[in-house]
């Protein structure tokens, strides 16, 4: 076993999968910090996370502010916990059940008491992970 050189860079298995940053060590192309897991969100909070979804219900219109939008709800899943996901006009054809999602900037509120997710139009993100 070879000497610890003091640099924490230095002790992380830099292999292609598990690519870390040399100066901080988080890993390399994350975009922002991954919550703990779906158990962990609040209300009234924001939250970025990894999960993968369950399902994908019809798509619907509904009348807005700003006019007729079409909405679809998504069901999240992580080991800790599932929660749903509000997906608004593009997002609905960007993601299918099976896919795993990173959401960043994600809004989390209670809606009929029970926690749902929904994304920003330019401050938060949805990227698929794995198809």
């Amino acid at each position: 076993m070879s000497e610890s050189s003091g640099n924490p860079a230095s002790e992380h298995d830099n292999s292609a999968d598990h690519a870390t940053c040399p100066t901080c060590g988080r890993p390399i192309g994350a975009a922002a910090p991954v919550s703990p897991g779906i158990a962990a969100l609040r209300p009234n909070s924001e939250a970025s996370l990894e999960a993968t979804v369950a399902s994908v219900g019809p798509t619907r219109e509904v009348d807005t502010s700003r006019g007729p939008a079409e909405v679809a709800d998504a069901v999240l899943q992580d080991p800790t916990g599932s929660v749903k996901l509000v997906l608004w006009g593009p997002q609905i054809a960007k993601v299918q059940a099976g896919n795993r999602v990173r959401l960043a900037g994600a809004w989390v509120k209670e809606y009929r008491g029970r926690l749902q997710l929904s994304l920003g139009r330019s401050d938060s993100a949805l990227t698929i992970v794995e198809a």
